[in-house]
């Protein structure tokens, strides 16, 4: 009797004690539209003083582009960051695959870069066909960069947020979660790659033209968590640029995950926003993919797997009418 009593006690103190965390650390729906909350006009304020304390560059528009692999190569003797060789590397993008080494290379991947120069005003796009930009990995790549002569501010890092792409990357325990155990030499290879793509975009300025355009791609997105109760971020945005010699680039970005392969796959893959970006490099020097705002957004695409990647490339939008439509957009320098 005494120890179910004691049972009884303990139980009721863990009860009390969960009952007790639970009002401390939650609160009540808000369900007024994020438009509406105060973070959000605090937000879109601090943006607007930026745009109106920013003095606008003058002159003419320089423009440089770059591509570099960062396909690996797999199952080799020992990890080598100067060839990319390594014996094995996870996929990030999924828990579910518990850190298994990818078995293969469906597609390659890469990083690319895009510089702007307008004056003395110098900026960088990146976008690599990564789930994300790691925070480590971009840290290191300004290390170096900075002993070239570039600041943080110049620099733009994004991801195609493919989930079929390199692991290795994270450290920590939310780090293995999703992209594996943690591989230094890996990590030293992106940074070095990386870094390569903004060297080479900077030592191919060119006098360009630059244009922008955006159309709307409701057909190919929809709300993951709640289907049509949700909203959706409907617009396809892109930037054409042209140098003068006549080489062409174009930045596109979407908002809607890039998960077409599932968590099954086990190669290496730039799900569709890599597939977009070698049907646009059928007509442009350079294709680079910029993944929005992805959030509860997620793809809508007809089939399963690969089928599904290169349906949903070939719709956003049907292809010739995209690449149509950048060519006659107004050049804005």
């Amino acid at each position: 009797m005494k120890i179910l009593k004691r049972i009884g006690i303990t139980l009721g103190i863990i009860t009390a004690l969960l009952v007790v965390v639970y009002f401390l650390t939650t609160g009540p729906v808000v369900n007024i539209p994020y438009f509406e909350s105060a973070y959000f006009k605090k937000s879109c304020a601090e943006i607007d003083s930026l745009k109106n304390s920013a003095t606008p560059a003058q002159g003419k528009l320089f423009a440089g582009f770059s591509k570099v692999s960062i396909t690996p190569t797999l199952k080799s003797d020992k990890d080598d960051i100067t060839t990319g060789k390594f014996i094995q590397l996870p996929l990030a993008g999924f828990g579910a695959r518990k850190g298994a080494p990818a078995t293969g290379i469906h597609d390659s991947i890469f990083v690319k870069a895009v510089a702007l120069k307008v004056d003395n005003t110098l900026a960088v796009f990146i976008g690599a066909d990564l789930l994300i930009m790691p925070p480590n990995i971009t840290d290191s790549v300004m290390v170096y960069l900075a002993e070239k002569g570039f600041i943080r501010n110049q620099i733009y890092f994004s991801a195609t947020h493919t989930h079929s792409s390199l692991g290795g990357w994270g450290p920590g325990f939310m780090g293995k979660q999703f992209a594996g155990n943690e591989n230094i030499k890996l990590e030293k290879w992106l940074v070095q790659q990386i870094s390569n793509a903004v060297l080479k975009a900077v030592a191919d300025l060119q006098p360009s033209t630059i244009a922008t355009g955006d159309f709307d791609a409701a057909a190919y997105t929809r709300n993951r968590l709640v289907g049509e109760l949700g909203t959706t971020n409907d617009d396809f945005s892109y930037i054409f640029i042209q140098q003068q010699e006549g080489k062409k680039a174009v930045i596109g970005s979407f908002a809607a995950h890039s998960t077409c392969m599932g968590s099954k796959n086990m190669e290496i893959s730039g799900d569709y926003p890599g597939y977009w970006q070698r049907r646009m490099e059928t007509t442009f020097d350079y294709a680079i993919f910029m993944a929005g705002s992805v959030g509860s957004q997620t793809h809508v695409g007809k089939g399963e797997g690969f089928e599904n990647r290169v349906s949903l490339a070939n719709l956003l939008p049907t292809v010739q009418l995209f690449i149509s439509q950048i060519l006659q957009v107004q050049i804005l320098f």
